[in-house]
């Protein structure tokens, strides 16, 4: 496709509110056709929204995402297609075993050196595109390795390789039990495996995909540790018992005692 020419029309059409919600972990109520948020709502057949207290404030995923960021329409419209309809230009590549090295990041978040061993974490060396990243290996629920997300620490940033899906949650091929704890990165989740909660779960993002949430549909109870819970309760509280108790400061500085507090 073009970078010259966007299809607004398609774009607009073919990305649906409820994912782009999704997407941004915008809180909302499903209601017959409609989603209703604190200042918004969404009419489903027509993927239409309107703003409660803005009427010049409507229309399209691309006009929301505009509003919602304040950018323009052409760079909305570019992130939604790069995010929810580009196809990978490349053919699928075998998923390379790559070396992993402890790194002091790890030791200052509290994560020790064998249990990055054993969880498949470290810092890359080789000539890779996670190169110079702690990376961690990444399998589904089944157990088979379907590749690496990385964090850049001297940038302070999470990288995710072109074709990567999270339609799984880290450590989920570990875990065999009716209630988990649910985190956004897998830092925080060796974190609290190494206090002792083995049944741990990171979303690699801030927010929940529809592969993630149908995975956490066998659990029935489930712990949210999450600074802004309210998109992913609504939806895990369907068909399962949620607690998400509120986040003063990031979990690794909380304290053990304050952690075990939670449950």
């Amino acid at each position: 496709m073009s970078e010259a020419f966007l299809d607004f029309s398609a774009i607009s059409q073919q990305v649906k509110f409820r994912d782009l919600l999704n997407f941004l972990n915008i809180p909302y109520k499903e209601v017959k056709n409609e989603l209703k948020a604190e200042n918004f709502v969404v009419n489903t057949t027509k993927n239409l929204y309107v703003d409660y207290h803005n009427e010049k404030s409507k229309g399209s995923p691309i006009n929301f995402l505009s509003n919602f960021k304040g950018i323009g329409l052409r760079e909305a419209a570019l992130e939604l297609r790069d995010n929810f309809l580009k196809q990978p230009k490349e053919p699928k590549r075998e998923i390379p075993n790559l070396t992993l090295h402890y790194h002091p990041f790890l030791k200052d978040y509290g994560i020790p050196e064998q249990t990055a061993k054993d969880y498949e974490v470290g810092l890359v060396k080789q000539k890779s595109i996670m190169s110079g990243k702690i990376a961690f290996k990444m399998h589904d629920h089944t157990g088979e390795h379907i590749g690496y997300v990385g964090y850049n620490p001297k940038e302070q940033k999470w990288f995710f390789p072109q074709n990567f899906k999270r339609n799984d949650l880290y450590n989920s091929h570990n875990v065999i039990s009716n209630s988990v704890l649910v985190v956004i990165n897998p830092f925080d989740c060796l974190y609290l495996i190494g206090l002792g909660i083995q049944t741990t779960l990171a979303l690699c993002g801030k927010g929940m995909t529809d592969g993630q949430e149908e995975y956490l549909k066998q659990f029935k109870n489930i712990v949210l540790l999450h600074p802004e819970p309210d998109n992913i309760l609504l939806r895990l509280s369907k068909f399962a018992f949620v607690k998400a108790p509120i986040l003063n400061k990031a979990i690794k500085n909380s304290g053990d005692s304050e952690v075990m507090a939670w449950f």
